[in-house]
């Protein structure tokens, strides 16, 4: 009797453990795929409820034959179990669909697609949550419903998913399709108001709208964070499948006025205002909207306000007189230039991006944009630098000509081409440009393995260093 066949005993007595100790007692070197084939299947079929571990045991032994058990039942078969009772139903379905091709009609395996399928079609909310009722609690009180600490929010979820994929809890891929935690992540970002934490957003949502049927905050969250980045269209897009997917969201139908109008349905604009105030009448911000889309405001113009209405009617009051100062000890006039930078990667000016092109002449296979900045190779003297926009197209095509060419024109003197400090001469590598406006140069010194990063000051020097 060989090996295998006293393990198909076994297996039929259900003396699961027999079979992990045999095949275990022979080194991992000598064991043939077959025999990894059937410890895995043993592991499997070992593993009581919760029993995390065997699970990945079972698929850290098959995975290296997936070449030599290429379209094969059983292998297949088996990494689909070990992933669907990891609750990795998106996994664990390609598995099992492969598993059927080369054993159609098998009743086992077309229950356990049934199974995966039905998983992953049942709404984000009946499934168990990722996010825990203690880590919900702390999000919440991070959040006055005004005024939020969302930079503390975002590093907490970001540091809570990292810990569930080290503990086991969840994968990565598990993490981004989870509803509550898109819908934190997206309101962390948003309300950080800033190009590069919009974009984030952006990127984080698409792999959870399968589980976002019937949330209209979803979409207008992935339709604002779209917006702020310059997608206009597919922000429109998000914002009109949002109104069908929940018609009592009033939230969605704000942006859904603006987009409207933006793209010249005024009549479509003005009956989605109308919607937004049957749900909350009187809001200040419907109310502000639907006498702008009237006055035929821009898409930035509709979008430059904040929500509390005294603070707004602040903000357009200091804008007029570019008066504005300090509000209860937070810099107002940084909140008005911030909320400024943020609309201006919007839309493109073509005119500005076209000078831009012009005046640095960017290689347009080594020119990257969007992704999420603006960056190519400029040449100093002989050496190439890497120069990085921390901006889109549109807000890269709003910068100021006169800034543009001062840029340009200590780049070309070879001012900054070199530095010298105790650590030797440092060569330019990188120039940051900020949507403020701030230049910071990265330096490399041959002893070191990381950059040393230098902000500028508004005439071009050096402030101080940081590493």
């Amino acid at each position: 009797m060989t090996l295998l066949e006293q393990c198909q005993i076994w297996h039929e007595n259900e003396e699961f453990q027999k079979i992990i100790a045999e095949l275990e007692a022979i080194p991992a070197e000598e064991r043939t795929p077959e025999l990894d084939s059937e410890l895995a299947r043993a592991y499997n079929n070992a593993a009581g409820t919760g029993d995390r571990a065997y699970f990945e045991k079972a698929i850290e032994l098959l995975t290296p034959h997936a070449d030599y058990f290429h379209g094969d039942h059983l292998w297949n078969y088996r990494m689909g179990y070990a992933y669907y009772h990891l609750d990795q139903e998106r996994r664990a379905l390609p598995y099992f669909e492969a598993a059927l091709a080369a054993l159609p009609g098998d009743a086992d395996t077309m229950q356990m697609i049934a199974a995966c399928q039905k998983h992953l079609s049942t709404p984000n909310a009946a499934r168990n949550p990722l996010l825990s009722s203690t880590a919900i609690r702390k999000l919440e009180a991070m959040d006055d419903g005004g005024t939020g600490y969302f930079y503390k929010m975002l590093y907490y979820l970001e540091a809570y998913i990292k810990n569930g994929m080290i503990k086991g809890s969840f994968t990565r891929e598990e993490a981004h399709a989870d509803l509550d935690i898109a819908l934190w992540y997206a309101y962390a970002c948003n309300n950080l108001d800033d190009y590069e934490y919009y974009y984030r957003t952006m990127q984080w949502m698409p792999a959870s709208e399968a589980n976002a049927r019937g949330c209209g905050t979803w979409y207008y969250r992935y339709a604002v964070a779209l917006m702020y980045c310059g997608r206009l269209d597919d922000a429109l897009r998000a914002v009109e499948k949002g109104a069908q997917e929940e018609p009592d969201y009033p939230w969605t139908y704000l942006q859904l006025g603006k987009l409207r109008a933006h793209f010249g349905d005024h009549d479509g604009a003005l009956d989605a205002v109308q919607k937004g105030l049957s749900l909350v009448p009187d809001d200040h911000e419907f109310l502000t909207l639907a006498r702008e889309i009237k006055a035929g405001a821009t898409i930035e113009q509709m979008s430059y306000h904040w929500i509390d209405p005294a603070f707004d009617e602040e903000l357009q009051e200091a804008s007029a007189e570019e008066t504005l100062g300090m509000r209860d000890g937070v810099d107002a006039d940084e909140e008005r230039c911030e909320k400024q930078r943020a609309i201006a990667c919007m839309r493109v000016n073509e005119a500005g991006l076209s000078y831009f092109k012009q005046l640095f002449r960017p290689d347009p296979k080594d020119y990257e944009k969007d992704a999420p900045f603006c960056s190519f190779h400029y040449p100093v003297q002989d050496t190439a630098v890497k120069l990085v926009f921390h901006m889109n197209e549109a807000g890269l095509s709003k910068r100021d000509p006169a800034w543009l060419r001062t840029q340009k024109e200590r780049l070309d003197d070879g001012r900054w081409l070199k530095r010298l400090s105790e650590d030797g001469t440092g060569v330019l590598i990188e120039v940051h440009c900020e949507l403020d406006n701030q230049v910071t140069l990265a330096y490399q010194y041959p002893w070191r393995e990381n950059p040393v990063y230098v902000p500028l000051n508004a005439d071009g020097n050096p402030r101080d260093e940081r590493k």
